[in-house]
């Protein structure tokens, strides 16, 4: 029985595998025949290379390459941040703690450095108090003032105005200032984390400047992808823009150089109206975008100007 099972076993393997070799080629049967339908119709299909659209074009295959590096680069940076924040980890610090000192003393250091933070934060807390009293005085000060001038001379806006302008002005001078302690917070607590972790100067400057330079580095690739994508949009638009021109002088061509230049705006109109059908739908759409056309394919003034413009240009 079980050498039986072995034999379907088999069987059903050989068949698998010849079902998927036969999809396989069946696939790339398919494959072929469209690759050389494309290169049929390439082949058999007439075009005209224009060579200021082609160096645009190479332009910007350039500028998007230039991009791209760019892209690996900040990727390749952020890897190697990552793999050095890796590299150091917390856990072998603690694990260096545990071993150097015993639990009891190590939970009564904790506790102590929590103390001490909540005893720290205990008298920011009370000194923002402090200032924010101050600035409350300052402020109903600064309106009692405000409302006695206000009483006493009704007849000088300018000089309330002024006033007003001071208090905004002192009013952000404080912000500034507390912004600066935020900053100064913000480093004494980066500071207190290096200081925790149990490294020397040495290493915690070497963290600040690496960190440093990794946002350096960022901010600059960030600069230079920004103006990579500006040139990127202007050559896209100076190639539409070529694109336009190289329509308009084909529509020229065919009605004719010397006619459109020489010819009145209703004779040219009549021209392009018998060959408008010969025209493709594209450049159609393109006039009619460029308002060179109206809804019913009929030249107008602008188109007019374009043409003799382009015309006395071939000439």
């Amino acid at each position: 029985m079980r050498y039986k099972e072995k034999n379907n076993d088999k069987k059903q393997t050989a068949l698998d595998n010849k079902r998927k070799e036969r999809n396989f080629l069946i696939f790339w049967i398919i494959i072929g025949l469209f690759a050389l339908l494309l290169l049929w119709k390439i082949a058999i299909t007439p075009f005209e290379i224009d060579f200021s659209i082609l160096l645009t074009f190479l332009l910007a295959l350039f500028t998007i390459g230039i991009s791209l590096l760019f892209y690996i680069k900040v990727n390749q940076t952020l890897r190697s941040v990552k793999q050095l924040l890796d590299s150091h980890p917390v856990e072998p610090v603690e694990k260096q703690l545990l071993d150097s000192h015993p639990v009891e003393p190590v939970e009564k250091q904790a506790k102590a450095a929590t103390s001490e933070v909540e005893m720290e934060t205990k008298d920011d807390m009370a000194n923002e108090s402090v200032n924010d009293e101050g600035l409350d005085e300052f402020e109903t000060t600064m309106s009692n003032d405000v409302q006695v001038e206000d009483s006493l001379n009704d007849e000088e806006p300018e000089e309330v105005h002024k006033y007003t302008i001071n208090e905004a002005t002192a009013r952000i001078e404080a912000e500034e200032k507390t912004l600066k302690l935020k900053e100064e917070e913000r480093n004494q607590l980066l500071e207190k984390l290096l200081h925790k972790a149990d490294l020397d100067d040495e290493e915690k400057q070497m963290y600040i400047t690496q960190l440093e330079k990794v946002n350096y580095d960022l901010f600059n690739l960030r600069s230079n992808l920004n103006q990579l994508r500006k040139k990127i949009n202007s050559s896209l638009s100076e190639m539409f823009v070529l694109e336009k021109t190289k329509q308009v002088r084909d529509v020229v061509e065919k009605l004719g150089p010397e006619f459109v230049s020489s010819g009145s705006f209703a004779d040219i109109n009549s021209r392009f109206q018998v060959l408008k059908d010969e025209l493709p739908e594209s450049v159609i759409d393109l006039l009619r975008s460029n308002e060179y056309i109206d809804s019913n394919n009929n030249l107008n003034r602008k188109g007019y100007r374009e043409f003799l413009k382009s015309a006395k240009k071939m000439l």
